[in-house]
């Protein structure tokens, strides 16, 4: 059973970043910048997805070298039959984004594949590594996926999967491959999820994601204090006091956002549901304002809020000379990738009240 999966070409159009005040724009005066982020269009790619009588040995996501111990145990068998066996041991199992968004999608498309060939009542069992994550566990248990936790090698009906990529182009100049693959996730959630979040009304229709860890807002008491005066509740998804489920909820009954960026931003799939629905009534559309540190900035919500039909606008902080020496001035010439993602940062009051005016007004975006 194979499936070939083509991606839709798309283009994601330019956006606005508004940065801290500063006077590298004027001399003599400190001035927020403003920022527009380039068009984005992309173009092929796809992938493939098979369910074959084999091994988990015979996929290629395990990296022997990387982890000899795990390749020793790998040659233990298990076999096990009349269920579909997805292996998950290569996901990272403490970012929810990559196991909702990523993983999950494969899961749902197998699921189809396997309904279109008379499978419909076969099980699909998730292979998890030895003592993972509790976030892994209380992921697929929420989803009512049995899990097996093992390193040891599995035999019978396995799926097997393969992305090529699309090619993004910033401009019509940089090109770039992209891994992405929102338009397949938006399908799979659509048409093959059964589960749906509870919606959670505790925290209304107007959030904003904060963070304790990592990546926090050093003047966020100030923020806070114009967020609250526009309505808006603040809600943390680290503490563990909210459980998957309802943190889906919040975020699939929220109609204005604003969040640091970070995981929690996945849950926004759960958003479109409602959000497309409210094409057809001509309501309004799911408005995101993502903020970011200095020396962390990424298009990959934005990609996804594209995709979802959500409004979105960024928020960067304030630059520091560690940022520009490490982002523009290194001196390995290697991209600086993830050297500053967990530091902390200003933000500017003015940019996040802006931001809310250029949001309430959907023709600014």
């Amino acid at each position: 059973m194979k499936s070939t999966i083509n991606f839709s070409d798309r283009t994601i159009p330019s956006a606005t970043v508004l940065g801290h005040k500063t006077y590298l724009l004027d001399a003599w005066l400190q001035i927020p910048e403003k920022i527009i982020l380039p068009e984005v269009t992309t173009t092929g790619g796809g992938f493939d997805l098979e369910i074959i009588n084999g091994s988990t040995n015979d996929l290629d996501y395990f990296r022997p070298k990387r982890n000899p111990l795990k390749f020793l145990k790998r040659q233990n068998t298990t076999t096990i039959e009349k269920k579909v066996i997805f292996d998950a041991r290569y996901e990272v199992d403490t970012n929810i984004s990559h196991y909702l968004l990523d993983t999950l999608t494969r899961i749902l498309i197998a699921r189809d594949v396997m309904s279109q060939n008379g499978m419909q009542s076969a099980e699909i069992v998730v292979i998890l590594k030895e003592n993972p994550s509790e976030l892994a566990r209380n992921f697929f248990k929420t989803l009512n996926y049995q899990t097996i936790e093992t390193e040891s090698n599995i035999q019978g009906l396995i799926v097997k999967h393969k992305i090529h990529p699309a090619k993004s182009t910033v401009d019509n100049y940089i090109s770039y491959e992209d891994f992405g693959f929102f338009d397949t996730t938006k399908y799979a959630f659509e048409n093959i999820l059964k589960f749906r979040p509870a919606y959670n009304s505790k925290y209304g229709e107007k959030i904003f994601i904060s963070r304790k860890n990592s990546r926090t807002i050093e003047n966020e008491e100030e923020i806070e204090k114009i967020l609250s005066e526009h309505g808006y509740k603040k809600v943390y998804f680290e503490e563990g006091k909210l459980s998957l489920e309802e943190q889906w909820g919040i975020v699939a009954e929220a109609k204005e956002i604003v969040a640091i960026h970070g995981a929690a931003l996945s849950a926004l799939i759960f958003n479109h549901i409602k959000n497309f629905d409210s094409y057809k009534s001509n309501q309004s559309k799911t408005k995101l304002i993502e903020v970011f540190g200095p020396g962390f900035f990424n298009g990959y919500f934005r990609s996804l809020a594209n995709t979802l039909g959500i409004n979105w606008i960024g928020i960067r902080g304030k630059i520091t000379p560690e940022v520009v020496k490490d982002m523009d001035f290194m001196e390995n010439g290697n991209p600086p990738g993830h050297t500053h993602q967990a530091d902390s940062f200003t933000v500017d009051p003015f940019s996040i009240q802006r931001a809310l005016e250029l949001m309430a007004s959907e023709d600014s975006i």
